[in-house]
């Protein structure tokens, strides 16, 4: 019920002036003062309004106070209204007894006191506001009664449904809970192997870098570190499907890496499928991850793949979109601008709706257990939204499957950034820096790699020593370089305490966990500097030089 603005009052008298005197005397209470001549007329008005008070003269022609009294009282719709009759003949006591049985609940008497009016009036409008808020609550309760009623027969309902579903439930339960592990089994094992990675590349770089052009073993460096980038590319596939995932996108051609994936994909979908791609005449830039869009390609193809078990058709496509207005298809919102379009279609038995609308669910598969996790779509799905792109799917039964992908597309005038093996030997310098490292291995090969570009290095070996070597060396340091999750004390937790004693001091995390695994652990602050693992060696001297070229020199040093 809304809020009463201002209280109604019923004022009867046949003679204006007597009306106009009741107005004065009760205008500054700011209430909704509405005036009847007449019994007929009171009548009328108390059908319209419920009010709060009837002030209701007695001697009036036609109709007097004690039969418009009568009258209110016989309806249902007014018998609740309070009538005070005003009178000047009121003082026998028999002629209060008639009014009283008429239906007034009190009476004032001419020449009226204004205060006892005031009084009287103010006591009868708390009353109605007291009435109205008792109705309000009861119109609550009525509303919510009924609404938990409906509550609890939708919750009936379900629960009965669940109960018909449960043995599917469990299965599904068992089944993921089994994929989750292998997910964490799959993302530490790709932490260490990232460690492992780190000291290869490191010393394969080092090695590169001292060779001479002529040197025979070049071509041999060559093949261990092309093999070190496909381990690389292994390592970042773990971590996709143990959903920990990172990005490092560059502006590539979308139809680059459509050529690139095309030889590997001729060899999954096998000969009785044949593979058709139809390019973009134009160079589709995009800012993307490589491997990731690799492995939407590959995901997609092998789900096309699974569905056209006789053999068929399977189509990558590419062009440019240009929307000029923003579009909601389902699990997306397009807004307006120029896209890169990536299409993957097949020409299998297609979908029924409701598994069309499940697709990208995780754990969601129309395969038995043993043939597919359900993870295929839901790792595509997303990708696509990391890249700030959107995935939609068309489909019908007997008519095949169609994905489309919508990347934003680079602005003209946008140029890849260059291939880390393409930057230029980066300058080295003579700072200290403090080196926090538990594996021993990355510990030396980081070590190395500074001391070899001039740089003096205070090593530690977990979080606790850090803290120890950095107060010990404070106006030596010029930087710290420190892996986050390390025994002891977290790099977050060691960075916290020497930041009390120098708040200014500049910190590099490097880590063989990714960005989102570790501000999930709340591990990484929000700003600051982080490069993964395995960095490579020139990438990792330019941070470093980079961060130290733009902060003062260390006071003291």
């Amino acid at each position: 019920m809304p809020k009463i603005e201002k209280i109604p009052v019923l004022i009867v008298d046949d003679r204006l002036e007597n009306l106009t005197a009741l107005v004065a005397l009760l205008e500054d209470l700011d209430l909704d003062l509405v005036q009847a001549r007449s019994g007929n007329e009171a009548l009328v008005r108390t059908l319209k309004t419920d009010f709060a008070l009837v002030l209701l003269d007695v001697q009036m022609p036609l109709m007097d106070g004690f039969e418009t009294a009568e009258l209110m009282r016989s309806s249902t719709r007014t018998r609740h209204l309070p009538i005070v009759f005003i009178t000047a003949g009121m003082k026998d006591l028999n002629y209060q007894f008639k009014g009283y049985q008429s239906g007034a609940v009190d009476y004032l008497t001419k020449p009226i006191e204004p205060i006892i009016l005031r009084r009287k009036v103010e006591v009868f409008c708390e009353l109605y506001r007291q009435r109205r808020r008792i109705e309000q609550h009861k119109d609550t309760l009525e509303r919510l009664v009924v609404e938990r009623t409906q509550e609890l027969a939708g919750a009936n309902a379900r629960l009965r449904s669940e109960l018909s579903e449960r043995k599917a439930l469990e299965e599904k339960l068992l089944h993921s809970q089994k994929m989750e592990a292998v997910g964490l089994l799959a993302g530490g094992i790709a932490h260490d192997f990232n460690n492992i990675l780190t000291v290869i590349v490191g010393y394969g770089t080092m090695m590169e870098l001292s060779m001479a052009e002529a040197d025979p073993n070049r071509e041999k460096l060559a093949q261990v570190m092309d093999a070190a980038a496909k381990a690389a590319n292994l390592t970042r596939s773990l971590l996709t499907f143990s959903r920990k995932q990172i990005l490092d996108p560059r502006c590539v051609d979308l139809n680059e890496i459509v050529r690139q994936v095309e030889a590997f994909l001729v060899r999954i979908i096998g000969e009785d499928i044949q593979l058709k791609t139809l390019l973009e005449a134009d160079t589709l830039s995009v800012f993307a991850d490589c491997g990731q869009m690799e492995q939407v390609l590959i995901n997609l193809a092998t789900n096309a793949r699974d569905a056209m078990a006789t053999g068929g058709v399977l189509t990558i496509e590419t062009s440019f979109q240009q929307l000029e207005a923003p579009i909601a298809p389902e699990h997306c919102f397009v807004q307006p601008g120029r896209y890169a379009m990536v299409s993957v279609s097949d020409t299998g038995p297609g979908m029924t709706e409701e598994i069309r609308t499940k697709i990208f669910e995780p754990f969601f598969t129309t395969k038995g257990v043993k043939q597919g996790s359900g993870l295929g779509l839901a790792i595509v799905y997303g990708i696509v939204k990391q890249h700030n792109g959107v995935i939609n799917v068309y489909s019908e039964p007997g008519w095949g499957t169609i994905f489309r992908i919508y990347l934003p597309a680079v602005a003209d005038g946008e140029h890849p950034k260059p291939d880390p093996a393409d930057r230029v030997v980066p300058s080295g310098g003579t700072e200290t820096i403090l080196v926090a490292e538990d594996d021993p291995a990355v510990r030396k090969l980081v070590q190395s790699i500074l001391n070899k570009f001039g740089y003096r290095v205070i090593l530690a070996v977990d979080g606790q020593d850090a803290v120890d070597k950095f107060k010990a060396h404070r106006y030596e340091i010029g930087l710290i370089l420190m892996d986050v999750i390390m025994p002891k004390k977290s790099g977050r937790d060691a960075c916290h305490e020497i930041r009390l004693v120098e708040p200014e001091v500049l910190v590099l995390f490097c880590s063989g966990y990714t960005s989102d695994f570790i501000e999930r652990r709340g591990e990484l602050d929000e700003g600051v500097e982080l490069i993964l693992k395995p960095p490579q060696p020139l990438e990792l001297l330019s941070k470093v030089r980079e961060m130290l070229d733009r902060a003062p020199a260390p006071e003291g040093a």
